[in-house]
């Protein structure tokens, strides 16, 4: 029986998440593990990331309390703290009520934190090569999620207590994200010449050739532009833009950000540019939900309705992006 499949126990209960949870726990203040064990650990995280893409698992992850445990891990700054937010990660994704849990178990204050390069587990870093990078981008994303999961969201001052994180400080959180985007869009930027080089050589072996073709598949130019930090470019961009949309004070946050973004070459028209992009890359869920009928799995359909739930979030960011950025031109002409 698989651990990331839930299944019916002796009382009536889903179990899958509460198999693997306690063994988790057993370790979580653990400041040095052996290769064994750091092996099972990354072992049992990684049912625990595999099991989340089901709605049914992540619910039960929930009830179980593994939000509540995975942050308890980070807060210990052990081995399993650098796995643990990338199963907050896998749970925060297209999961309002998972980002509106997180925040109730007080999760910003060991999120945020890590957004800025503090509190990492440096036992996992110097154990795992490529850790820092694995960390960054969950944190990231795991931001990324919580912004557009509770952004605008009134009951209990949700939204509220985001968008305070990131002018406390100093708006260091802001100028942090700043950073992000324009590292990350440094790097699209130079897989994009890249791209464009390429295809520029194969022009003369003509449009017959495979290497031609390939150079223009736009499946493997975009798998390539992903794994040079496209999606991290977006996601950075949607967090600046609700940090912006959402701030008590729009017109001078947009200002703070965009004064700093023309330090590095860019501007609010790259953020727009970025939003704008991404809901353009996330096509194809109306299609596939109409086609249900037809014998299309649940899943399928499932996975089509959190990409246009997710499409919307960028277009409506983008949006009011604008409408913010407008506002400021007329204001400056």
């Amino acid at each position: 029986r698989g651990i990331t499949t839930l299944e019916h126990g002796e009382n009536g209960l889903l179990e899958g998440p509460t198999a693997v949870l306690p063994l988790i726990f057993s370790f979580r203040k653990n400041q040095k593990l052996s290769i064994d064990e750091q092996e099972y650990m990354h072992n049992l995280f990684d049912m625990l990331v595999a099991g989340l893409r089901d709605s049914n698992f992540k619910d039960a992850f929930l009830k179980a309390e593994g939000l509540e445990l995975m942050l308890k891990c980070i807060k210990e700054k052990t081995y399993v703290g650098g796995c643990a937010i990338q199963v907050v990660t896998a749970a925060l994704r297209n999961s309002p009520e998972s980002a509106r849990r997180l925040v109730d178990c007080g999760g910003l204050k060991h999120v945020f934190p890590m957004f800025v390069g503090r509190g990492y587990p440096k036992s996992y870093l110097r154990a795992d090569e490529g850790g820092k990078k694995k960390v960054d981008e969950a944190v990231v994303e795991s931001v990324f999620w919580i912004c557009v999961s509770l952004r605008g969201q009134t009951e209990r001052d949700y939204g509220v207590r985001v968008i305070s994180k990131f002018v406390e400080g100093g708006c260091e959180k802001l100028d942090r994200c700043r950073e992000l985007f324009t590292k990350y869009s440094t790097r699209v930027r130079k897989i994009d010449d890249r791209i464009r080089a390429v295809q520029q050589d194969t022009v003369a072996l003509g449009p017959e050739t495979e290497e031609y073709q390939i150079a223009r598949d736009p499946e493997i130019v975009t798998m390539q532009r992903l794994e040079g930090g496209l999606e991290l470019q977006q996601f950075s961009a949607a967090i600046l833009a609700t940090a912006v949309v959402y701030s008590t004070n729009t017109q001078a946050t947009l200002s703070a950000v965009t004064q700093k973004l023309g330090m590095d070459g860019l501007s609010c028209k790259d953020l727009l540019w970025s939003l704008r992009e991404a809901a353009g890359l996330l096509v194809g869920g109306e299609e596939s939900d109409k086609d249900g009928e037809g014998g299309k799995d649940e899943s399928i359909r499932a996975e089509a309705r959190q990409k246009d739930a997710l499409r919307a979030n960028f277009v409506e960011l983008s949006a009011l992006l604008d409408a913010v950025h407008r506002v400021a031109q007329k204001a400056e002409e």
